[in-house]
Parts: C-alpha cells; structure tokens; sequence
C-alpha cells in the first residue's frame, strides 16, 4: 500500500479506509476477451468474451490485453458496478485497451482537390448529440490505439465564419476535424482520403458506472488504457465509498452534447453526489473534453456531500474546461470537505481542441473550484505542489462560500491568462497561497477577496520548464524480463526537421518489448516549435535501438535556446532505465552583437554581448537592489587575447593568469555592476557558466535572449 493511501486512511472519518482494500476477500477471478471467436469458461487460459450485466459482490474481472482492442458496443454503458469488493484491471503482458467508439470508414467526399474531406454526422450512435474532441485514427494502429486522437477546429473561432467555411473549408489544418452545427456535416484533413480509413467517433458512453441506488464500497480500478468514451471513462456514482482509481490511461474521452442543457458533458474520472473516500491516483489522462477529473454535484442535486477525496501524482495532457474541476451545478446546500489536490501534473491545456486553444464554452482553466448557485460550501481545501500550464486560469475560484481558506501552497502555476484568479464577491471565497511560484501568466494574481492571503510567492517573466516526471505511469505488477530501456538527449538547431532521440535496450530480449514515448513542454511549447508526439516503440526479438524522430516547427521569434523532453512509460518485457530524454533547440534568430538595454541601478542578471566589428566581448553583474555574488568562469579552446575587469572593488576577483584559457571570477554588487571585457581569437570557441547563484539569469545580445542552461556557448547559446 502507498504512503499516500494510508495518510487517506488516516483522515478518512468514517468506518472503512482505503487502506484495508488489500485484506478484502475476492471471489474468483473472471478474465475476458471480447476479441475471442468462442465463449470460454472465465479463466485465464479460457476467458469468456461475454461481460456481466452487473458488477456485484466480490468480483474480480480482467481484460486480455495482448488481443488487440477490447472494443465495447456504441451507444451503451459498460461495466455497471453494484457491488462491493470489487477488482477490476488487464491481465497478460501489458495493459489492456478498452475502448468505445463508432467507425466512419466510409461515405467520406472530398472537398475540391484539397486534402479536406466531409461526410454527414448527425450524431445517431453518440447519445444526446455530436462529440468534439475525441476523433480517433485507428487506420496507422492496427485497431490499437495509442494516442492518435485527432484535434479539433472549432468553426466558431473564426468569428462565427460557418459560411465561410463552408465556401472555404480548405483551411483546415492537417491533423484536424471540424463540425459544421448548422449543416451537421463534419469535414476532417487527416493527408489522405479517409475512406477505408476507420475514422472512430466516440460514442456516448461510460465505461464505468455507478447505478441509481447503489452504494458499492471497497472498489479497486487499475492498468487499464480507456479509450472513446464520450460520456465518462469512469463514474463514481452517489453512496460510492471507499474506491481507489490509478495507474490508468484515458485517451479521447469525453466530449458528448447535451442538446437539453446545451453543454458539453463527459470526463476522464467523475465523482458524484455523496462519493467519499477516494483515491485518484497515477493516472494519465489526455486530449479529454470535458474535465479529466472532476468531483461534482450534477444538475438538480441538493444536499450532496462529497468528502475526504485524495488527487494526487495524475498527469493531463490537453484539457478543456478544469483539468482538476470542484463544481457544483446543483440547487442547493452541496458540500464539499477534506478534498487534496496535489503533485499532479497538468501541460497543455485547451491545444487540441480549437486552433486558437480555446474552448466552445471559452475556459480552460486548470484547476477550477466553482459552484453554479453560491450556495455551495468548501471546506478544508488544499491545493500544493501541482504544476499546471492552463489557458485561462491555472487556478480559479468563483461563485461558492467556504467555511475557511483554500490553502494554495507550492504549486507551479505557468503560461496562461491568468496564474490565480478569484472571481468571489466581498464575503465570499477567500485564498491563502504561499510558496508558489507564478511563470509568464498574462495577470499573474487577481483576487477580488480581500481576505485573501499571498505570502512568499515568486513571480517570474519567463515560462517555467515542465517537471521531468511528467509522462504516464508505468504498468504496476509486470515482472522485470531482463534488458533495461533509455532514452538520449539531443541537441538540434531550429532549422533542422527533426529532433531525433535514439531509445535504446541495454541487451537482446527474447521477447517483444514495446513503450510508449510522449513529448512533454518544457522552455518549447507543442505547436509553436515541434510537433506533439504519442506512439508506442516495438522491438522485435534481437533490436536493440529505435530511433524517433520529433518534428521542428520554425518561427521567425528570437527566443534563445528551448526544451521539450521525450518521456518512456508502459513498457512491457523491459525494465525503465533512463526514461526521460531532453531536447534542447538552439533558436536561430538569436544574434550575440549589440549591446542590450537595461537600467545597472535596478536590473537583475547577467549581460553579456560582442562588438561584433572588433570581436571584442563585455559581460555584465548587475544586482538589483539586493546585494549578489557571482562565481563562474569563461573557458575557452585557445588563449584569450586579452582580458579587462571594469569597475572591480573589495575583494572582486577576475583572474586569467593561472590559465590563459580560463577566466575565473567572482563578484559581489549592490546596486550597480560589476564585469570584464574579453577576446579570444576568431577560430576559437568559448563557454560560459555560472555555479553561483544556480539560478542565475543570463542575457545575450540586444535582444536580451534568455539562456537556461550552463555552460552554454557563446556563439551558438547552446551547451557546451
């Protein structure tokens, strides 16, 4: 059992805890195959390919996972779960694909000449209307998909332009489908004609569910890929108790039309009306339209409760709406208490749904704390040590009370509208947030509370990198086979095509090895400078190295030297050694001549430019108002020409005698600068660096280009 589940059997009150799933006894296992041709007896050498109308007491049930897609019929929910003490997960040597979706392998026409298709869809197998966001292309997976969801173009972004595109649909992006709400016509540019393609269209369902009435306890959902469910992958139904969720993926869910309440509905993870005592955990959830994981009280609900529910190490990759939402659209007097939300993960939030990024509904906020009637009571709310890069707000709160603060501790909050955005009337919600740190957000904080708390928050201009960790979960449970998988790093300049990583095995295995690779943000953003990629690497018997290549995206900005990552998970028949590899793209537009622009008395930083004429380079301390040190060294291939200090006092020291290719320094100012001059001859290279502070903020040039990573050299900004 995790650290985790026992502090939430900890501060579970009521009887029963997370922690005593592990001492439940089961009744015998059922495995299934839906792919199978005969119908078996359930066990693992003769699984049935039928599932149960109900899920009840003591049921154990497994899906084969190396029998391609367990594909589920349209239109239908799934599993329905009633009982208690209940398992449900994969067996075999991975995990397991479930997935619901409508295939539209034909009656495609193209538009013109142009690689724009379009085809009637009026919705008839996806429930109460069309779904957005959640276009799967099983043509290059071989019905088994592993990410290749296709984005989604909302007409609306055009200025309500429908005609338009109409007369013009050929402005469609590749990698992208559009849907026509007047005409009912969806157009999609996948390169090529889609026809015999098997384009799947989600279907209104849930995999997962829990029926009026019931009140099932002591439930376990785990290692299972959910795929094209439009409704919910999993919902958590009222009187629920006692249910763990974790290490699963969700993939193109969501994204059902209520024609009734005009709304999108549909989520990764929903719980509902008097769930309590959860655990959400290590899940990953991508491209899900509405909220990935979401605690709410429904439309008409009154007097709900949802309590001592635990989020926590979840990643989420392209959202719409909350990527974590608390809301409620219910009557009156719901509540909310003892709700942790914390280290999980959340990138790219609104991409993938509209070209601009937003939304139908225009939010896309990352975690959302809201209530539709102000009768909503929060309590005991924590929010700590998550990273969110949203499109709206990273965090927003509005419309509710709380009976005391939300604390909003240590979390990074990066690149949206706005860092932290409390929308509350005077009275109303207030916010406590300390430790956070706030990068490149348009409005870093708007609170319209006054008794709103911010204490020891960082505020930054620059975007702050993704965490390395953000990738999916590793399957739980698979027995190690040998051979150890890595990925390298890679440095590339902006004009190549590629980013090329090399994923590699540490010997042969006798055994198929797959996994899955994902790009994740770091200083890069996905769209503005390489193309996002999810795919699944197989090694044939003997293979020991793959290479995968990430494509480059070219802009005209000058933005120095960026990063994105290539993170490995899921891998079967091989253990994770190096899963995490870095991509560092050297801008093109940079240029180190010119001396930059800023004010020696309140600039913080280091500045470093060449007079590109005599090649002649100067580097500049400044301090701000505070006083720093700088410690570092210049190092170059050959001798430096010359060496000058300027405006050196007190025990700074610029020193390149004891070797002519190093210059060591260290300087210490308040405000004002501190620097030398420096040449080494034209055929040479240099490198910069810094060990002191490690945080230091270096510009180049007159464009004041940012470099993240030490040492870097001089001319290309790169690594050294």
């Amino acid at each position: 059992m995790s650290s985790k589940a026992l502090r939430v059997a900890a501060i579970v009150v009521a009887v029963g805890s997370i922690g005593m799933r592990a001492n439940v006894a089961l009744a015998a296992a059922t495995y299934v195959d839906l792919n199978r041709s005969t119908n078996g007896s359930g066990t693992a050498s003769n699984p049935t390919n039928r599932l149960p109308s109900q899920i009840g007491n003591g049921t154990q049930l497994y899906f084969n996972s190396d029998n391609g897609v367990q594909t589920v019929p349209c239109g239908v929910d799934t599993l329905s779960v009633s009982g208690s003490n209940v398992e449900i997960a994969s067996y075999g040597t991975g995990r397991a694909t479930v997935s619901a979706y409508q295939v539209f392998a034909n009656g495609w026409t193209r538009v013109g000449t142009s690689n724009v298709w379009q085809r009637n869809f009026a919705g008839a197998n996806s429930g109460a209307g069309p779904v957005v966001g959640n276009v799967i292309d099983l043509s290059s997976t071989k019905e088994s998909p592993t990410g290749d969801v296709l984005n989604w173009y909302n007409l609306e972004d055009e200025g309500n332009k429908v005609g338009v595109f109409r007369s013009k649909p050929t402005v469609l992006p590749t990698g992208y489908y559009a849907y026509d709400w007047q005409q009912k016509v969806m157009y999609v540019n996948v390169g090529a004609n889609p026809n015999n393609r098997k384009l799947g269209i989600a279907c209104a369902a849930r995999f997962i569910v829990t029926p009026s009435g019931a009140s099932p306890s002591n439930v376990n959902i785990h290692d299972l890929r959910i795929i094209g469910f439009a409704r919910a992958g999993i919902n958590i139904g009222g009187g629920s108790n006692n249910w763990r969720v974790h290490d699963n993926i969700f993939y193109g869910v969501g994204g059902m039309y209520d024609t009734r309440m005009k709304w999108y509905l549909g989520s990764g993870i929903q719980m509902t009306e008097r769930a309590n005592n959860l655990e959400i955990d290590n899940n990953t959830l991508v491209q899900t339209y509405d909220s990935p994981i979401t605690p709410q009280h429904f439309q008409g609900a009154s007097n709900g409760n949802l309590h001592d529910i635990l989020i926590h190490d979840n990643f989420i990759d392209r959202w719409a709406l909350g990527a974590v939402e608390l809301a409620d659209w219910g009557t009156n007097n719901n509540t909310f208490n003892r709700i942790t939300i914390e280290d999980n993960t959340a990138v790219n939030g609104g991409r993938g749904f509209s070209r601009t990024g937003d939304t139908p509904q225009g939010v896309t906020d990352g975690i959302q704390v809201r209530g539709g009637t102000r009768t909503s009571q929060f309590s005991n709310l924590v929010i700590r040590r998550n990273y969110v890069n949203g499109y709206d707000s990273n965090l927003y709160v509005g419309d509710i009370k709380f009976t005391n603060a939300i604390t909003v501790q240590n979390n990074t909050l990066s690149g949206a509208k706005y860092g932290i955005r409390n929308n509350n009337w005077t009275g109303g919600a207030w916010v406590t947030a300390t430790g956070n740190t706030l990068c490149k957000n348009n409005v870093q904080i708007s609170d319209k509370s006054s008794r709103s708390q911010y204490i020891g928050n960082e505020l930054l201009t620059s975007p702050c990198p993704a965490p390395a960790s953000a990738s999916a979960p590793t399957r739980t449970g698979s027995a190690s086979s040998g051979p150890t998988l890595s990925v390298s790093d890679v440095t590339v300049f902006e004009t190549d095509s590629s980013a090329n990583f090399v994923v590699t095995l540490s010997n042969t295995s006798a055994l198929p090895v797959t996994v899955d690779v994902q790009t994740a943000d770091g200083t890069a953003t996905e769209g503005d400078d390489y193309v996002a990629l999810y795919d699944t690497l197989a090694f044939q018997p003997g293979q020991t190295a793959k290479t995968v290549r990430v494509s480059l995206l070219d802009d005209a900005l000058v933005e120095g030297e960026e990063t994105f990552t290539l993170n490995l998970s899921d891998a079967t028949n091989a253990d994770m050694g190096r899963g995490s590899g870095s991509a560092a793209i050297v801008d093109d537009e940079s240029t180190e001549c010119g001396a930059p622009g800023y004010n020696p008395q309140t600039a913080l930083g280091i500045f470093v430019w060449q007079d590109c004429a005599s090649g002649n380079w100067q580097a500049r301390f400044t301090s701000g108002t505070t006083y720093t040190e700088y410690v570092g060294t210049v190092t170059a291939t050959q001798p430096f020409d010359y060496v000058r200090a300027f405006s050196l006092e007190g025990d700074d020291e610029v020193d390149f005698t004891t070797n002519r290719r190093v210059i060591d320094f260290d300087l210490g100012m308040r405000a004002y600068e501190d620097g030398f001059d420096f040449s080494y001859p034209t055929d040479a290279s240099a490198c910069f660096s810094i060990s002191t502070p490690n945080n230091a903020r270096v510009y180049v040039g007159p464009n004041r280009v940012r470099v993240n990573s030490m040492p870097f050299n001089l001319k290309t900004l790169g690594p050294c």
